[in-house]
């Protein structure tokens, strides 16, 4: 009986630790998604947002968190001010802090998606709401990225 319950609750710390030991797993592909670039005037922002790609994560395993890069380029002769940004889809995301970009200069951000090990498997779609302000001040616009990614068990 002794042996049956020292075995019992070895396998039992065995298992446990075997959980605990279960890390997610970073992976900064490096991969640059092309510059957006930011202009004064209305028609040649409506242009740039017709031209914006998705941010494709490509293939992720559960536990995974895949990091890309985006830049944020100023065309314009103001200085732009990122007030923010809204991620819409499970998985998708990352913490974005207000910044300034000054006419000419560029800015990279990060975006993430994590692949839960609850998440079924297949295709998932997000998307990420920029807000900034340009030209005049107190004038707003929103800038939308779509994002993609492939949960493979």
């Amino acid at each position: 009986m002794k042996i049956a319950l020292i075995c019992s609750s070895y396998l039992l710390l065995s298992v446990s630790l075997a959980f605990a030991s279960i890390e997610q797993v970073v992976i900064y592909d490096g991969s640059q998604v092309h510059t957006i670039e930011i202009h004064s005037t209305e028609e040649l922002r409506n242009q740039l947002r017709d031209k914006i790609s998705a941010v494709d994560f490509g293939v992720v395993k559960p536990r995974q968190t895949k990091i890309k890069f985006v830049n944020f380029k100023n065309n314009t002769n103001h200085v732009v001010t990122c007030r923010g940004a809204t991620f819409t889809g499970e998985g998708f995301g990352y913490t974005l802090e207000n910044f300034e970009v000054e006419p000419g200069e560029t800015a990279s951000f990060k975006v993430s998606f994590y692949a839960s090990p609850a998440s079924a498997s297949g295709g998932k779609k997000g998307k990420l709401d920029i807000r900034y302000a340009h030209d005049e001040p107190g004038q707003e616009d929103v800038l939308s990225i779509q994002m993609k990614a492939r949960i493979e068990k």
